[in-house]
């Protein structure tokens, strides 16, 4: 069987497609236990993922790691102080605040803000995704 550029071209996106998926799974698992993720995010941890599969353009295979949450956002631009109320008219909050000695139940809460972690997630993606590129290519071996 002849081995056409055509070909050969096809069978090296589709194996670079399959490390990008690899290493964009590996690398959105490590953002969450990484030493300069921002803590206390609430729900962001949980929804950091590899997103929407990987797609070629051209040469390269692209891959896409997300976090869709409203905590992302406001964990990279901060916040302003504002207040916090339940979502039901007549709730509750209820928070886990170990300097006030442990679960509290408050009517509103004013929050001082939060101070900015600008690029923090892209910075911490960046610092990962190599090594998740070379574990992909160990794992999938040469074909």
């Amino acid at each position: 069987m002849a081995v056409t550029s055509s070909s050969l071209r096809d069978d090296v996106l589709a194996y670079a497609r399959d490390v990008a998926r690899l290493a964009a799974q590996d690398t959105a698992r490590r953002i969450v236990s990484d030493p300069a993720t921002p803590r206390d995010t609430g729900k962001m941890a949980g929804a950091t993922r590899a997103a929407g599969g990987v797609r070629t353009t051209g040469t390269a295979a692209v891959a896409r790691i997300e976090n869709p949450t409203m905590e992302a956002e406001w964990t990279d631009k901060g916040t302003q102080p504002h207040v916090i109320v339940p979502r039901r008219r007549g709730g509750v909050l209820v928070f886990h605040w170990p300097k006030a000695g442990g679960v509290v139940f408050l009517r509103r809460v004013h929050h001082p803000g939060s101070r900015k972690h600008v690029g923090w997630f892209d910075k911490v993606a960046a610092r990962h995704w190599p090594d998740a590129c070379r574990r992909a290519v160990a794992a999938l071996g040469t074909r």
